[in-house]
């Protein structure tokens, strides 16, 4: 208040023996939308004139900071969830819109701005579907140094459904079809791998795990039952081979046939153990043992076998069983098919023989100088200093006719290297001659 002035308390209309000043003054804070409080909290204290003057100031400040304040609080602000999926645009004729960001489709803005319309758009947005199924969230959890005592993130919520018996029947699957052994699945850091994707994995033994193999190769022969039993024409391929670490020799029977969807399914059927004697009629009871077993024996159109002469006898004997049962196709003259890839490589065989003794040198030679990493470097060596691009030598597999011609054309273009590499080793005597 100001010095020897007289407080009014009526309204500034209705009059003041103020002076001038304060007139203006108080005209000034009615205007405001907010009165000025001391805060020092002393209404009758004395002030200076050039501080009331600052305080005018200050006033004014304060009145237009207040006016921006109201300006700002006028536009209304966004709280829908709505607005994560859209954006408003303005279209060349001045018009505004909303777009959806997934798919791009543009609403009106309505009177009032409801968001009713554009929520059933964003609830049937097909992009916005597969955007939000392609989101996952993750949680981790911090992981301790000792292995035995780790905790695994939770990356399941608590409101995932687990269940047990799929999360066996799929191990099952993979251990088969990896050929993993049955106790990868007591490993530690297996068990930690699977509590990491869910916590509420249980462990298992390779007891279990072996009798939930054999359960799903049940249920996997019924499906297989019921697809071949739609078949009305089966053909099959056989072959046997002994097993170069068992010493053991093997079977295995494969059925062709067309379902009902006209497409060409291929299935193993038998993969068994042949014990010794290996005879044409040891081979026919085992695969008529196996046909019994699908019940198809009455639907055989053909078997493909190589030209060994106890697969002639085996054939034979189930083509007589066969003629008793049904009329084979064409009377039987396409029951017994000989393999045309086998046929080749006894023709590619039969025309090898006659450079044999090159091929024998050549697969001796190869032999010794893959025999260690030294003899390897030192080939290496003498193949550069020749200038002849360095390619690691191959050997052939004898019954495979393409991997001898593979080791053979290898060997012609270090036919230079060889003599070389003698004169390094001298204890190589397979040296390949210009005549070889």
């Amino acid at each position: 208040m100001k010095q020897g002035t007289e407080t009014n308390p009526m309204s500034p209309m209705e009059g003041s023996t103020s002076n001038p000043r304060q007139q203006g003054d108080q005209d000034q804070i009615s205007q405001s939308p907010q009165d000025y409080t001391n805060l020092d909290g002393d209404e009758n204290q004395d002030v200076p004139q050039d501080q009331n003057v600052n305080e005018d100031a200050s006033v004014e400040e304060e009145n237009r900071g207040g006016e921006e304040d109201v300006q700002l609080k006028r536009k209304r602000q966004k709280k829908s969830t709505v607005w994560g999926d859209f954006i408003e645009v303005t279209l060349p004729d001045g018009t505004e819109k909303v777009e959806c960001i997934h798919c791009k489709t543009r609403l009106a803005i309505s009177t009032g701005r409801p968001t009713s319309t554009w929520k059933r758009h964003m609830d049937g947005c097909l992009k916005r579907k597969q955007y939000l199924r392609t989101q996952q969230l993750l949680n981790f959890q911090p992981l301790d140094v000792d292995i035995t005592h780790m905790k695994p993130p939770i990356l399941v919520g608590p409101d995932a459904k687990y269940d047990h018996s799929k999360m066996r029947e799929s191990m099952a699957h993979w251990l088969m079809a990896t050929e993993q052994p049955f106790t990868t699945i007591e490993d530690e850091m297996f068990i930690y791998m699977m509590k990491t994707t869910n916590p509420m994995f249980e462990r298992l033994s390779r007891t279990t795990i072996k009798a939930d193999c054999f359960k799903v190769y049940e249920n996997e022969k019924k499906k297989l039952k019921a697809l071949v039993k739609e078949a009305s024409n089966i053909s099959l391929t056989t072959d046997c081979w002994k097993s170069s670490h068992q010493k053991i020799e093997y079977m295995v029977i494969t059925g062709h046939f067309i379902d009902k969807n006209w497409r060409l399914q291929k299935r193993v059927l038998s993969f068994v153990h042949v014990p010794p004697p290996r005879t044409g009629l040891d081979i026919a009871d085992g695969i008529y043992k196996c046909l019994k077993e699908w019940e198809i024996e009455g639907k055989i159109f053909s078997i493909y076998v190589d030209n060994a002469s106890y697969n002639d006898r085996a054939v034979s004997t189930l083509k007589a069983n066969f003629s008793r049962v049904k009329k084979l196709p064409c009377g039987g003259r396409l029951f017994h098919v000989r393999c045309c890839a086998h046929i080749l490589n006894l023709l590619v065989k039969d025309g090898l023989s006659e450079i044999s003794f090159v091929i024998e040198e050549v697969r001796e030679a190869v032999k010794y100088i893959n025999y260690s990493e030294a003899r390897r470097q030192m080939f290496s060596t003498a193949a550069h200093q020749l200038q002849v691009r360095d390619r690691k030598l191959m050997i052939d597999v004898p019954t495979r006719w393409n991997s001898t011609y593979d080791m053979l054309s290898l060997a012609i273009k270090f036919k230079d290297v060889f003599p070389r590499y003698a004169e390094y080793e001298p204890h190589f005597k397979h040296v390949p001659t210009e005549q070889d």
